[in-house]
C-alpha cells in the first residue's frame, strides 16, 4: 500500500501583486463592486427576469434557514453574501471571446460555464407556487392548521424579488392523548413507557413529533420481543376543535390481523458461521450459540463476549445492533450479516450470523516528503528543513486467537537544509522511531463495563516507543510506555490511561552551547534536561457530526494529566533510576462548531484553552507546554514566535516561546468558488500564552486578570483551499492586527499598513495540508 504524505510548511512571502493591505482590500472591493454592478442580465431572454432574491415574512418561531430550505426556487449562489460570482463567471464564458493567446477558446468557455459558473436562474411561476405550498405544509405540520401563505413579485431592470408572506394564525395544542389497542399486553407496555413520549398535553400538535413518536413506539415493541411489529401497525388520528384551537390525538395500535394479536418471539437457536475456503461441518456449542468456524482460528470467549444473542432469549432489536457493532469492531471480518427465520413448529426465531474473515496480516509502506521548522529551541534561523521519510507498518490480527492486534511500525526520516551556505552539512537531522503496540478488543479487568450496551467496541491499548533524534545541535532520546482503556459511546470516545511512563534524555553539543548567551543557555538547559513523565491521564473526543451534519460541535479534550504526584509518595529522592520525574497537572480542551449557512457558505468557530501547573520547583516539560503561531493557530505569526504575555525578546537570538497557559479563538468563513474543487476563506485569529508564575527568562509573561485581555495577538487574513480528493492543499495569508510584544500604546500594528516595509516584513503566507480546524 502506498500513501503520500505532505506536512505543513509556512513561508514568509507576502502576496506580491499588492504593495499594501489597503490596496489589496481596495482592489477586492472594486472587484466586488464591478461584479455586483455589471450587467448580469445579458443572458436573460426578452420577457423573462432574473430571480434576484427571496424574502420571507411571518412565522418567526422558525429559523430563516429552516424556512428558506422549503423554497424550491432559489436565486444564483453568492459569496460573501453579496457577490454572484458564479453567475458572473458563466456570463463571461458564454461570450464569444476572441483570444489570440488561446487557440481553443471553447475549452476556456466550457471551464467558466460548466465548472466555475452556473446559468442564470429565471423567474418561474410554477416553482414559486410550489415553494409557497412547501412553506404552508411546513407551518401546518408545526400545528398551525389555519396557515395561509401568499406571495408577490416585484421586478426592476430584469431582476425580480419574490416576497412570501406567512399568516400562521393560532397554534393548535394537544388537549388529550388516547392510546387505543385491543391487545392488553401491548397497551400495558406502551402505557408503562408513556413518560418517554414525544407528545405532551398542552404542547403544539407537531407532525414531526408525531413521526418521532411512531418511531419510538416501534422501537419499544421491537426491543420487547415483537419481531414482526413495524410502523404500519401504528396510525394517528387527530380530532380538532376549531373554537378552542386544540385537538385530541388518538394513537391506534392495530393487531396483526383482525382477530390475531401481536405475539412476542423468543430466540430458539443462534447459529454463528464463518465463511471460509475450507468448509468444515464440525460444530461447537457455547453460551447458547452454535459455532461453525470452518477452520477459523479464534477462541470462543471473545465471540461470546461479542454475541449477546442466545437461545430462549426474548428478541430485542438493540441486542441485534449491539452484536453487529461488536463483531465489526473486532476488525476480523469484512462483513457481518444477522438474519432471522421463523421456526416452523413454534412461535420462535432461529438467528443466523454469517461473517467473512479478513486477512490476518497487513503490511503498509508510506514514503513521505516532509518539511519542518529549523527551530532547534531557537528562532534565529527562519528557514526550513526538507527531506524524505519512510514508515513501515506490520499489522498482525488475531495474534493469540482473541482478536488481538499486534502492530510494529518503524519510521525513519532524513532532513537537510537547502541553503548553499549551510554549515550543517548534507544531513541536518536524522530521526528514527520504533513503536510496538498490542490492542485488545475488550476492557481487561472490567468485563461488566465491557458488556454494558452503552459502550461499544471498547479496547485496551498497550504501546511502547523508542525515538531517537540526531542533528548538529543535540541528540534526543524518548522512550514512552502507556496502558490505555478506550471506551466508545454513540457520540463520545473516552481514553483512560491509568499508567504511562516517558523517559526523556537529551544532550546538547559543545558547538551549540558556545553560541548561546547566559540567558539562552539557561533556557536550553531547561529544554534539554533529562526527566521522566509519569502518572494517569484522562481524555475524550466528542462529535455530533454524524447526527447533525449541518450544524455540529466537536470537543477534543485532554481533561486531566497528573505526573509525578503518585510517585513522589514512594520516592524520597523524587527520582526513578536516578532520573528526576516531573510533577505537574495539565488540562486542555479544543471546542469547535461548524455551521452551514447554505449550500455555498459555512462558518467555523473554535475555542482552545489549556493550563499546565508545575508542582513545587519543577519546570513544566517543554512538550507539555503551550505555544501559539503557525498555520493552525495564529496565522500571522510563525510557530512559537509570539508570547508569553507581552514578552519581547529584543535583539539577538529569539527563544522559542512557550507557556503554561493558553487561550485561543478562531473564526473562519468558508465559501465555494468551484464546487468540490476550490474554496475561499476569510478568517480572524486571536490568542496568546502565559506563565502562571514570574519567570526570570520571560519578562511580563505572568497571567494577570487585569491585563490579559490586552495581551491577545490578533490577526485576520484570506485563504484558498484546493481539494485533490485525497488531501486538501491550503494557502492562508495572515495579516497581524494587534501584537502584544509591542509597548501598550503601539500594539495595534495594523495602523502601520501604509508603510510598504511593514507590509512586506510582517504579513505571512502559510502553505499547509488540511483544514486548520
Amino acid at each position: 500500500m502506498y500513501k503520500a504524505k505532505i506536512t505543513i510548511l509556512s513561508i514568509a512571502k507576502p502576496l506580491t501583486w499588492f504593495s499594501t493591505v489597503y490596496k489589496s482590500l481596495l482592489f477586492l472591493l472594486l472587484i466586488g463592486l464591478f461584479m455586483s454592478s455589471c450587467n448580469l442580465t445579458k443572458l436573460v431572454p426578452d420577457g423573462e427576469t432574473l430571480l434576484h432574491r427571496n424574502k420571507i415574512k411571518g412565522f418567526e418561531e422558525a429559523t430563516k434557514s429552516d424556512l428558506n430550505s422549503q423554497i424550491r426556487h432559489q436565486p444564483n449562489r453568492k459569496i460573501l453574501g453579496v457577490l454572484k460570482f458564479h453567475l458572473w463567471a458563466y456570463q463571461i464564458g458564454a461570450k464569444r471571446i476572441v483570444n489570440k493567446d488561446l487557440k481553443d477558446t471553447s475549452r476556456y468557455r466550457s471551464l467558466l460555464m460548466n465548472t466555475v459558473g452556473e446559468p442564470p436562474v429565471l423567474l418561474d411561476s410554477i416553482l414559486i407556487i410550489s415553494s409557497a405550498n412547501n412553506l404552508k405544509n411546513y407551518v401546518f405540520n408545526k400545528g398551525y392548521f389555519d396557515v395561509q401563505v401568499g406571495y408577490e413579485t416585484k421586478s426592476f431592470i430584469k431582476r425580480s424579488t419574490v416576497s412570501y408572506t406567512i399568516t400562521e394564525g393560532r397554534v393548535y395544542t394537544i388537549e388529550k392523548i388516547r392510546i387505543n389497542s385491543t391487545d392488553r399486553n401491548v397497551y400495558n407496555l406502551v402505557m408503562a413507557n408513556e413518560d418517554k413520549s414525544f407528545l405532551k398535553e398542552g404542547k403544539p400538535i407537531d407532525f414531526d413529533l408525531i413521526a418521532k413518536e411512531r418511531e419510538r413506539v416501534t422501537n419499544l415493541m421491537k426491543n420487547n420481543g415483537y419481531y414482526y411489529f413495524n410502523k404500519a401497525y401504528l396510525d394517528f388520528q387527530i380530532d380538532t376543535n376549531y373554537i378552542k384551537k386544540s385537538g385530541t390525538i388518538a394513537m391506534n395500535i392495530r393487531n396483526k390481523e383482525i382477530e390475531t394479536e401481536h405475539k412476542v418471539q423468543l430466540i430458539k437457536n443462534v447459529y454463528f458461521k464463518v465463511n471460509t475456503k475450507t468448509p468444515n461441518t464440525d460444530t461447537l456449542r457455547s453460551n447458547g450459540v452454535v459455532y461453525i468456524l470452518n477452520g477459523f482460528d479464534i477462541k470462543l470467549p471473545i465471540l461470546n463476549s461479542s454475541i449477546i444473542l442466545g437461545e430462549k432469549q426474548l428478541f430485542r432489536q438493540k441486542n441485534v445492533d449491539f452484536t453487529y457493532s461488536k463483531l465489526i469492531g473486532l476488525g476480523l471480518f469484512n462483513f457481518v450479516n444477522i438474519s432471522f427465520e421463523s421456526d416452523t413448529f413454534s412461535n420462535q426465531l432461529n438467528c443466523f450470523i454469517e461473517v467473512a474473515p479478513t486477512e490476518n496480516h497487513d503490511f503498509i509502506w508510506e514514503p513521505q516528503v516532509i518539511t519542518s521548522e529549523r527551530s532547534l529551541g531557537l528562532q534565529n534561523n527562519l528557514g526550513r528543513n526538507y527531506g524524505i521519510a519512510n514508515e513501515f507498518v506490520l499489522k498482525n490480527k488475531n495474534v493469540f486467537g482473541n482478536a488481538e492486534e499486534f502492530n510494529i511500525s518503524w519510521r525513519s526520516s532524513f532532513e537537510t537544509q537547502l541553503d548553499a551556505q549551510s554549515k550543517f552539512g548534507p544531513l541536518s537531522s536524522i530521526t528514527n522511531g520504533l513503536t510496538a503496540s498490542l490492542n485488545f478488543p475488550k476492557l481487561i479487568g472490567f468485563s461488566r463495563i465491557d458488556k454494558n450496551s452503552k459502550f461499544q467496541n471498547n479496547k485496551t491499548l498497550i504501546a511502547a516507543t523508542f525515538l531517537n533524534e540526531q542533528n548538529y545541535n543535540y541528540i534526543r532520546t524518548v522512550f514512552p510506555l502507556s496502558y490505555t482503556y478506550q471506551l466508545n459511546t454513540k457520540l463520545t470516545t473516552f481514553y483512560i490511561a491509568p499508567f504511562q511512563l516517558s523517559f526523556n534524555q537529551a544532550k546538547v553539543s559543545d558547538n551549540f552551547s558556545d553560541q548561546l548567551s547566559s540567558k539562552d543557555s539557561l533556557f536550553i538547559a531547561r529544554l534539554f534536561s533529562n526527566y521522566i513523565i509519569t502518572g494517569p491521564k484522562f481524555s475524550l473526543f466528542y462529535s455530533q457530526k454524524n447526527s447533525k451534519p449541518n450544524n455540529y460541535f466537536t470537543i477534543n479534550a485532554n481533561a486531566l494529566e497528573i505526573s509525578g504526584v503518585l510517585f513522589s509518595q514512594f520516592s524520597k529522592s523524587q527520582k526513578i533510576l536516578n532520573v528526576p520525574f516531573s510533577k505537574f497537572l495539565r488540562s486542555d480542551v479544543d471546542i469547535r462548531f461548524h455551521q452551514k449557512l447554505d449550500v455555498n457558505n459555512k462558518m467555523v468557530y473554535r475555542l482552545y484553552t489549556g493550563l499546565g501547573y508545575p508542582i513545587g520547583n519543577t519546570f513544566l516539560p517543554f512538550e507539555r507546554r503551550f505555544f501559539v503561531g503557525g498555520s493552525n493557530s495564529l496565522r500571522a505569526w510563525r510557530p512559537r514566535s509570539i508570547g508569553p504575555g507581552s514578552y519581547n525578546e529584543g535583539s539577538g537570538l529569539q527563544i522559542d516561546k512557550s507557556g503554561e497557559m493558553l487561550i485561543q479563538s478562531n473564526i473562519e468563513y468558508r465559501f465555494n468558488i468551484i464546487k468540490n474543487r476550490l474554496e475561499g476563506a476569510l478568517f480572524m485569529d486571536a490568542g496568546n500564552i502565559w506563565n502562571l508564575k514570574v519567570d526570570s527568562l520571560f519578562d511580563n509573561s505572568k497571567f494577570k486578570t487585569n491585563k490579559f485581555y490586552n495581551e491577545f495577538a490578533i490577526n485576520t487574513g484570506l485563504g484558498l483551499r484546493i481539494d485533490f480528493s485525497f488531501f486538501v492543499l491550503r494557502a492562508d495569508w495572515g495579516i497581524p492586527l494587534h501584537d502584544p510584544s509591542f509597548p501598550e500604546n503601539e500594539r495595534w500594528v495594523i495602523k502601520n499598513l501604509s508603510d510598504n516595509k511593514w507590509f512586506f516584513k510582517e504579513t505571512l503566507m502559510n502553505i499547509a495540508v488540511g483544514y486548520p480546524f
